[in-house]
This record gives structure tokens, C-alpha cells and sequence, in this order.
């Protein structure tokens, strides 16, 4: 299965070049996983894209409104990966981009960046979180699969699975190995 990543948007001042790149830990991890992975461009067709891809990763990285050109991209391939009935996994701020496509207000979230903590919920392992923002509420037609301290920290609606924090930096083993059974569980059709 070939799953294709978005990627973050990083500007660098001294060549007054934006550059979109990610974590080379999330190739490896969905690789893990069993999964092939391709990054993705905001430049790139949403619709050329989902020719290609089995399914799309959503991964973390710049607050929703930095960079324009990156929520019109994710949106224009949430919408099409829904059209095409693929399935969509979004960490971080993919669950953000999931949750405010379906409706959702994001809220400053409460945790420092790099904070860990015990899931509650069918997911309760023990993650690390890097976000700024949290969703405000749950999106129509999505189920809550973790939270900690009232706010949200996973979603799904059986298309799309939402996870507030990132497998690929996780170094717990077992952690890491419930997250990759949980996402091959997703991206497979027999999770939970």
C-alpha cells in the first residue's frame, strides 16, 4: 500500500526559498509499518495524487494558518481522498486539518510542547505531544478514541483517524508497536 505524506513548510530567510520537508523518522515508521510512503507537494494536484496513492498521512508541523498555500492543499486532498473513498490518517496538525474540514474550532491547547502523557479512552498508552492547539469540539460523525485533561488527542469516523501526537518520534517500543498496530489496523480496514 502506498501511502503519500504531506510535508511541512519551512522558510529560509538567507536564500529566500520556502522548502517543504519532513521528519525522515515518519518514513521509517510507516515503513514499519508496511506501508510505502511518498512526500508529498502542496505544489501537486490533489487529484493526480490520489491516482497514485492508496491512501494520505497528514503529518504535523506549522499551526493551521502559517502558510495558506499548505491548508488549501490538505483541504483540497481531504476532500478528494473522501471522494475517492481512500483513507486519511492525520497526526498532529492532520487531526487539526481533519477536525476543522468537518467543522471544528481549534483552542490553545493547555500542555507544554514535549509533554507526556497517559491516553484515556480504547487508546491508553503512553504518548509525548508537540502541539500549540487542540480541537475545540468533536467533529460530526467522529468518535473520540483518547483524550487527557479534557482535551481530544484522537478521533476517528472509520475514513479518517485523527492522533494529536507524533508515532515516529516516539522511542518507547511499546508504544511504538501500539501505534503501528493501530494505523495498520486503520489503513487495513480492521481497526478497533
Amino acid at each position: 500500500m502506498r501511502l503519500g505524506v504531506t510535508q511541512r513548510i519551512y522558510y529560509y530567510e538567507a536564500y529566500d526559498e520556502y522548502w517543504e520537508c519532513l521528519d525522515s523518522r515518519l518514513y521509517t515508521f510507516l515503513r514499519e509499518c508496511g506501508f510505502e510512503s511518498i512526500g508529498l507537494s502542496c505544489t501537486q494536484s490533489a487529484e493526480d495524487i490520489l491516482e497514485i496513492c492508496d491512501g494520505i498521512v497528514l503529518s504535523g508541523g506549522n499551526d493551521i494558518g502559517t502558510y495558506k498555500q499548505r491548508d488549501i492543499f490538505e483541504h483540497n486532498l481531504i476532500a478528494c481522498a473522501l471522494n475517492r473513498h481512500k483513507k486519511i490518517l492525520g497526526i498532529c496538525r492532520g487531526m487539526q486539518m481533519i477536525a476543522a474540514f468537518f467543522g471544528s474550532k481549534l483552542k490553545r491547547s493547555s500542555h507544554a510542547i514535549g509533554y507526556s502523557h497517559e491516553l484515556q479512552g480504547v487508546f491508553n498508552h503512553r504518548v509525548t505531544s508537540f502541539h500549540n492547539y487542540t480541537i475545540d469540539s468533536l467533529p460530526y460523525s467522529f468518535s473520540i478514541l483518547a483524550s487527557v485533561d479534557n482535551e481530544i488527542e484522537a478521533i476517528e469516523n472509520g475514513k479518517s483517524l485523527g492522533i494529536m501526537w507524533h508515532p515516529e518520534r516516539e522511542v518507547d517500543q511499546k508504544t511504538r508497536n501500539i501505534d503501528k498496530q493501530v494505523i495498520t489496523s486503520f489503513f487495513r480496514g480492521d481497526m478497533i
